[in-house]
């Protein structure tokens, strides 16, 4: 199976919490959002479009004004590409709006 890849932007800080978190599990980004993916899948798939957009304010900064943001190339399986782009086009959000959000549900399940 090949993977897919994928270019997502991320807010700087979210960004630097994500390879923080992938790599003190000895892993690399792609996994991690693979696996909060996974985790999170069912509960947004049974959210009404239009809900769960409270967590945007994370590209803002202490003033109101909009953090810079890194393109990272992530590498994806195909079935997880799919999946996340039928859940954006269900949406009407982006990939990485979507991916953010799934790993921030992730996060919050975690004991």
């Amino acid at each position: 199976m090949v993977d897919t890849a994928l270019t997502l932007h991320f807010p700087d800080a979210v960004l630097a919490e994500m390879e923080a978190e992938a790599s003190a599990a000895g892993r690399r980004l792609s996994w991690s959002i693979e696996r909060a993916w996974v985790a999170s899948r069912d509960v947004l798939r049974a959210e009404v479009p239009g809900t769960g957009y409270g967590d945007s304010s994370e590209s803002l900064d202490e003033q109101g004004g909009i953090q810079p943001h890194t393109a990272r190339k992530i590498f994806l399986v195909p079935e997880i590409m799919a999946e996340l782009g039928s859940e954006t086009v269900r949406r009407d959000c982006s990939v990485s709006w979507l991916v953010r959000r799934a790993w921030r549900l992730a996060r919050s399940t975690k004991g």
